[in-house]
């Protein structure tokens, strides 16, 4: 289960929960000229995450 939340202009947290780790992990994307994402969860909920990711703008543009 993830939630996306705007923080500040164009700055973003999605939060995942990971229920057999019992664990919320937390990354942040910067829309902006170079877009940021910084991915802070396990290899396995970053197919999730750029899905998530996709609603706010195209992965392919994320520069860093």
């Amino acid at each position: 289960m993830s939630s996306i939340t705007e923080i500040a202009p164009d700055v973003y947290r999605i939060s995942t929960y990971v229920a057999e780790f019992d664990l919320q992990f937390n990354q942040f994307l910067v829309k902006d000229d170079e877009p940021l994402l910084y991915h802070t969860g396990t290899r396995g909920t970053f197919p999730l995450l750029l899905e998530i990711v996709g609603k706010i703008l195209e992965p392919s543009t994320i520069r860093w």
